[in-house]
């Protein structure tokens, strides 16, 4: 609980190789599934090394362990993060 109270956002990190239809509709579903008040933010890797942030401005998700790990199991362990 004391998680879901202070977290302000849910990052992720999609690379080149990860800019995929079927990955962005199960990333987005599983948002849907997990709203909350905390922000969603995509960082966009180029394949250049720089990074564009893209925060979602229709819904906030949660920070619950599960939707963490959900995110995790699609996205690999280092490219989420709550802050």
């Amino acid at each position: 609980k004391t998680r879901e109270k202070l977290s302000r956002c849910v990052n992720i990190i999609l690379n080149e190789i990860q800019k995929n239809e079927t990955l962005i509709n199960d990333i987005m579903n599983l948002t849907l599934e997990n709203k909350g008040r905390c922000n969603f933010i995509i960082h966009l890797k180029s394949e250049t090394g720089s990074v564009q942030r893209i925060r979602s401005t229709k819904s906030g998700v949660n920070s619950s362990t599960e939707f963490i790990k959900k995110l995790r199991n699609l996205l690999g362990e280092k490219h989420v993060w709550i802050n």
